[in-house]
């Protein structure tokens, strides 16, 4: 009777994790069940050795890229265990992956690492909550929508308005109407004078019952 010696290495003994963990960079529930399996089958031929004087009994992993997850040999003669097809994860970085995209295999799902992926991606986000959409010199750029319904042509003081901001550098900033009768864009200059932020337009819209507006802004932030 040969007894059976355990050699699969469990990779991820705590489980599988969900993308974007990049820990264990496969979906989770697919393959957690077959690590299972094979644990499952050297448990049971640990514990139940096989007879016939001298059996060889031997699992041989291979969790590598692709749909072959491993090889069962049994007394000589060996059996090939696959995993469902799926989409293939590859990491790298931004520089990377312009490198390589032209010879990705199709299906790839390749996860950006560096701080560059907002460089790639489109920036046409225009949210109330704060969106990082680039770089500017090295730094985050953001842009937020700010609720102020007219422009002026001189300046105003938007202190109160932009402060939580915590701007270091206004790259940009477009004053957007809204309302039934009338819409329409004006370019803006935002900038600092004497501790205070101050705004004035290219040209000026004032508000009225059916008209509302925003400040389109963006920037960079201090400290950052």
């Amino acid at each position: 009777m040969a007894n059976y010696t355990k050699v699969f290495d469990n990779p991820y003994p705590n489980g599988w994790k969900n993308l974007p963990s990049e820990s264990t960079p496969v979906t989770a529930e697919a393959l957690q069940e077959h690590t299972d399996a094979i644990v499952h089958i050297e448990d049971y031929l640990y514990d139940n050795p096989s007879g016939g004087g001298g059996s060889d009994v031997q699992v041989e992993p291979l969790l590598t890229q692709g749909s072959h997850i491993a090889d069962i040999t049994v007394d000589g003669e060996k059996s090939e265990i696959y995993a469902p097809e799926m989409d293939s994860v590859k990491y790298g970085t931004s520089a990377e992956f312009e490198r390589d995209k032209d010879s990705l295999p199709v299906g790839t799902t390749y996860m950006i690492t560096d701080d560059a992926y907002t460089d790639i991606i489109p920036n046409n986000i225009y949210s109330l909550d704060e969106v990082r959409i680039g770089t500017f010199l090295d730094k985050p750029l953001y842009r937020k929508m700010v609720r102020k319904n007219s422009i002026a042509k001189s300046a105003e003081d938007v202190t109160a308005l932009v402060s939580s901001l915590n701007i270091n550098v206004a790259v940009n900033c477009t004053f957007i109407c809204l309302g039934e009768n009338q819409q329409g864009t004006v370019n803006c200059t935002l900038y600092k004078s004497s501790n205070s932020w101050k705004v004035f337009g290219w040209d000026s819209y004032s508000s009225n019952n059916d008209r509302y507006g925003f400040l389109a802004i963006e920037y960079t932030k201090v400290g950052e």
